[in-house]
């Protein structure tokens, strides 16, 4: 199991937010204080979860 880290790159943080609430389950991801990104447990590589969704 790894855990990654989502970071939004753009001051809309909205499509990350969608993509990562519609793709991950709740058990396996956690959204950092004040909107800065989210902490998400996934078993494959980051180009798989790259994809997700």
């Amino acid at each position: 199991m790894a855990i990654y880290i989502a970071v939004p790159l753009t001051q809309t943080i909205s499509a990350l937010d969608d993509a990562i609430t519609n793709s991950i389950q709740v058990s396996d991801r956690y959204q950092l204080q004040s909107d800065r990104g989210w902490l998400i447990k996934f078993d494959g590589t980051s180009v798989e979860l790259s994809v997700v969704g």
